[in-house]
């Protein structure tokens, strides 16, 4: 089976604790994940990090 994580904050952890964190998710059948921006000066940072990763769906707004 494969899981989906629909509310995580990947923004809020540096480059390297984001690759971990997916990479054993990953491993553990966590596939996809919701990465929720909490304000607008997160954005760029979510869509950066969906556009790296496979399986990131970014979410931004107000």
């Amino acid at each position: 089976m494969i899981y989906a994580d629909t509310h995580i904050h990947l923004q809020d952890y540096s480059s390297a604790d984001v690759k971990n964190v997916v990479t054993n998710a990953n491993k553990n059948n966590v596939c996809e994940f919701v990465n929720v921006s909490s304000h607008p000066a997160d954005w760029q940072k979510v869509l950066d990090i969906a556009a790296e990763f496979k399986g990131i769906i970014p979410a931004v707004g107000v």
